[in-house]
């Protein structure tokens, strides 16, 4: 009897809480920028493209930050503009678009429990040469995205009381045409002793990447996606990881490894190998 009444109460704050997400959807359309672009991938024969393909580098901090620092940016804003530039380098963007970079969001609280804490913001970043000189217009991108995002935190959260109501079989319907992002970035920010050390006392190098569920390539091409990258900061170098969405300009490791490196090079960066 007990499960019946739950059932039927996250059914009735569900329906609330979809009401108050149409109303507040008659408010006004979303902020987002006059020209947002992002070429879907060619009708290309992918069959012998690598998996997500990843590259992942060890960048001495000092100069990761002076680097930021010495154009008017942050480690984020530096890392947004890398990821940029490495989509424009692959040759999915071109100078003048928009690139709506994804900024994923920790809504994580003391004692949360919760598996999944995050939340996300969409940066616009315009592909223009004056970010390798000033990184002012990223950094402004970046700070907009994070205070939309705060404004409407409300919202993600009553999108997942909506979801928790709806069946599996629904929720794979609703997700069957949802396309993989087109630049992703994702900050971790330092991370803490007790996860580099692994309690050990000593740190050591790291590598944080996502893990894509798929053995086809087509699946990827079809998602449309860019590329996904993390950052994180240690105590002595900043691990940039990168991978590959887009097996038709980006189909293997040594493709990927040549745009990342030049892209570094750029901002008169260079990273090691990690585990190498």
């Amino acid at each position: 009897m007990s499960n019946v009444v739950d059932a039927g109460d996250l059914l009735w704050t569900a329906g609330k809480t979809a009401i108050r997400m149409a109303r507040a959807s008659r408010s006004g359309p979303p902020a987002s920028p006059a020209r947002v672009t992002g070429r879907p991938a060619p009708d290309t024969d992918v069959a012998t493209a690598e998996i997500a393909p990843n590259v992942t580098v060890l960048i001495p901090a000092a100069d990761f930050t002076a680097a930021a620092e010495s154009r008017g940016g942050t480690d984020n804003s530096l890392f947004a503009a890398l990821m940029v530039g490495v989509l424009e380098r692959c040759g999915r963007v071109s100078p003048g678009d928009v690139v709506p970079v994804s900024l994923p969001v920790s809504s994580r609280t003391p004692d949360d429990r919760r598996a999944n804490a995050t939340s996300g913001a969409t940066a616009f970043v315009e592909v223009s040469p004056d970010r390798y000189e000033d990184l002012s217009a990223v950094r402004t991108a970046c700070k907009d995205a994070y205070n939309r995002s705060a404004a409407n935190s409300g919202k993600v959260a009553q999108r997942a009381v909506v979801l928790q109501a709806l069946s599996a079989a629904l929720t794979r319907r609703l997700a069957a045409n949802v396309t993989t992002p087109l630049c992703l970035a994702s900050n971790v920010g330092l991370v803490p002793d007790e996860f580099a050390t692994l309690g050990t006392g000593e740190r050591a190098a790291l590598s944080i990447r996502a893990v894509t569920a798929t053995d086809d390539p087509r699946n990827l091409r079809d998602r449309k996606g860019g590329i996904s990258g993390w950052l994180a900061l240690g105590a002595d170098d900043v691990m940039f990881s990168v991978s590959s969405l887009d097996p038709v300009r980006i189909p293997d490791v040594t493709t990927l490894r040549e745009l990342v490196t030049t892209e570094l090079a750029a901002w008169g960066l260079h990273g090691s190998r990690w585990g190498a």
